[in-house]
């Protein structure tokens, strides 16, 4: 049996995403199975990506962008053809393999039924097998009723939230919210929970530890806070950056870094602004889209590493990737009380917490972690062993296994 994994990422230098994409198939490929990736269109959009191949093998995972490129054009009618030409091109690959009588299962991640409908409608009639693979509740992202493609993806996303499970095979979810939300429509042993998964056997060479180095020495002098997302409303980051500019009062030599990047570049924009009026500039470095090994490097040598997600709908459904492989930094970790962070981690045993939509509450913990830094590096250290129990990748992928085989009765 095969097991194709459809999902719209940049692989293989892209964000948490493609970083959970490739640990999935590495996970199934190391429990035996035979595992792709499929990338029907690139993630990225108008912007230069770091990978121009378009198929191949990278860090054990054999992958290939079903339309020939790894980003898609600004152009909205561009787009929408490299979109439909992508999945159409995936539906095909699935109705070849199927005449060639190749036994497959399909796992789609995080779908938009509107643009994922040629795979779903091909699975259907051809009665293959299909699993979701859903990380966040999307139609509580406001941002899609904002702009006319993004209008059409909430319908999208809303016919996957209650039509599209009745049709599948079983949905693997990221939250316990979002497993009650699917239970609605399928019965339990059709939902699992797949929480964040982590590399726990990962080894720095010697090549990165150098590059660590040189990142330590170029903020030696700086207390440094190191933030990493999508810039959007549930991250948090105007209540982190009220909670900074609280901070840099008594320790002015706080440096904070944002990573990530945003398709939307108004809400770059807005950031930016709201660091002017902080009066931030020299505070807060934004460093944008950045490859996989800086980004390690920037958690490795940071002194508080930040996951201050708003107590909002699309915030406690979902639940934040970059939290398990900050657990793996051995650096200390603030996150707030939202989704199921609470499940696996307890305030000052193996992470900090604060209120979320708090600024002096987030402000007032990275004081404490600061002074009282010795032993908030003892913590840290319980955190690894939180992510080596609930998020190994090697052994979440083998109760997924588990979960697929029994509903379609391998």
């Amino acid at each position: 049996m095969n097991i194709l994994l459809f999902h719209t990422v940049d692989f293989p230098n892209g964000g948490a995403e493609s970083a959970h994409a490739a640990l999935i198939i590495r996970g199934l490929r190391k429990n035996g199975e035979n595992a792709f990736l499929l990338i029907p269109y690139g993630a990225m959009l108008g912007v230069e990506t770091m990978n121009e191949r378009t198929r191949g093998h990278f860090g054990g995972v054999p992958y290939f962008y079903m339309n020939g490129k790894t980003t898609r054009s600004l152009n909205i009618f561009k787009s929408f053809i490299e979109i439909y030409s992508g999945m159409i091109n995936s539906a095909l690959l699935i109705f070849k393999r199927r005449l060639k009588k190749k036994k497959d299962i399909i796992i789609i991640g995080t779908p938009d039924a509107s643009r994922y409908f040629p795979v779903i409608l091909c699975c259907i009639i051809l009665r293959i097998p299909f699993f979701i693979w859903i990380v966040e509740k999307s139609t509580s992202n406001t941002w899609a009723l904002k702009t006319k493609s993004g209008f059409i993806s909430y319908f999208g996303f809303k016919i996957a939230e209650t039509i599209l499970p009745r049709f599948s095979s079983g949905c693997m979810v990221i939250s316990s919210r979002l497993r009650n939300l699917y239970l609605k429509y399928l019965p339990k042993d059709k939902v699992i929970i797949y929480p964040i998964l982590v590399d726990t056997d990962f080894v720095y060479d010697e090549e990165l530890l150098s590059k660590v180095s040189w990142f330590r020495k170029r903020y030696y002098d700086k207390k440094l806070i190191v933030y990493s997302g999508t810039f959007s409303e549930k991250d948090g980051i105007y209540f982190i950056l009220d909670a900074f500019s609280i901070l840099i009062k008594e320790y002015p030599d706080a440096h904070l870094i944002m990573t990530g990047y945003s398709s939307v570049p108004e809400i770059i924009e807005k950031v930016k602004d709201y660091i002017c009026r902080l009066d931030l500039n020299e505070q807060v470095e934004m460093v944008g889209f950045i490859s996989r090994e800086d980004l390690v490097c920037y958690n490795l040598v940071a002194d508080i590493l930040l996951v201050c997600r708003t107590n909002s709908e699309y915030a406690n459904y979902g639940f934040p990737w970059k939290l398990g492989e900050y657990c793996m930094t051995g650096r200390p970790i603030l996150a707030t009380r939202v989704s199921d962070i609470e499940l696996y981690f307890e305030d000052g045993e193996n992470i900090f917490l604060a209120e979320p939509e708090n600024a002096k509450a987030i402000a007032e913990k990275m004081t404490s972690i600061f002074e009282n830094y010795d032993e908030s590096l003892i913590v840290t250290r319980n955190a690894k062993k939180i992510a080596k129990t609930h998020f190994d990748y090697i052994g979440q992928t083998k109760k997924i296994i588990e979960f697929m085989n029994k509903n379609v009765g391998r």
